[in-house]
Formats: C-alpha cells, structure tokens, sequence
C-alpha cells in the first residue's frame, strides 16, 4: 500500500464521518421541527376549544377541555422556542383574563376590551409560531467554513 492510498483512504473515512455527523444533524434539527410543529398544532386546537368552549359557558369551563389545554401548554413549554413561549404565555393570560370576565358579574363591562385582548395575544402567537417554521434553512457555521472561505 502507498503512501497516497492511506492518505486518499484516511481522508475518504474521515470525510464520510464528517459528511455523516452533519446529515445526523440535519435529521435531528427536522425531526425537533416536526415535533414542534405537532406541538403547535396541538396547542392551537385546544386554545381554540378552551375559547369558544369559554364563551359558549359564559366562563364555567370543562374539565376535560382545561386539561386538554393545560397539557399542550406544557408541551409548548418544553418544546418551543422562547418567542413562541412567551406569546403562549402571553395568550394564556388574556385567556384567564376573558374567562374571569365572563364567569364574574362586575367584569362584564371589561368583558370587550378582554375579548379584543385575547384575540390579538392569539394572533401574535400564531405569527411566532408561524415565524419559527417558516425560519431560513441554514447550516451550521462549522460546516460553512471550509478553509477559511465562506461556501453559502
């Protein structure tokens, strides 16, 4: 064996190695968007249930339908990003704040400006959220750099 062959067959290794960690990372990074995306999904149905399930009992809600929410409230919480997260929390809040209107008689005259509120906490989750899978592809800086050139 020469010289030249390890070299190429050494080199041919660790390029497979480097070309496999990085479609390993690719994987994980698509496979943590799709979870996120069920996520999401998850949420929005249930919000959308809690809210009108809200309205429709004029604030004395279900169970069920609590603990539905609740649960994709906490999986947003793991999953999400910090932007989606904390406009979750800002929705959760407005809808605690809708539902304590409807279900008290001295908030009916709040009853409004708490729907309005809600509403536009739940556009703005749904912009976070639409803004975290819409994000550019880009891949890591390591793998862009190659010999001090910039490849993308």
């Amino acid at each position: 064996m020469t010289f030249a062959s390890a070299v190429g067959a050494i080199a041919a290794f660790i390029g497979g190695l480097l070309i496999y960690s990085w479609q390993k990372r690719l994987d994980r990074q698509t496979e943590m968007l799709r979870e996120r995306r069920e996520a999401y999904n998850a949420y929005v149905s249930a919000a959308e249930t809690m809210g009108a399930h809200t309205i429709d009992s004029e604030g004395d809600t279900d169970n069920q339908k609590v603990a539905e929410y609740r649960a994709a409230l906490a999986r947003l919480q793991i999953l999400a990003t910090d932007a989606v997260l904390s406009a979750a929390i800002a929705h959760k809040d407005a809808l605690n704040n809708l539902q304590s209107c409807l279900s008290e008689e001295g908030h009916q005259v709040n009853l409004g400006s708490a729907f309005v509120t809600e509403l536009k906490a739940f556009e703005i989750l749904l912009t976070e959220m639409r803004k975290d899978n819409l994000k550019p592809f880009r891949l890591p800086a390591n793998v862009t750099r190659y010999w001090g050139r910039n490849l993308i």
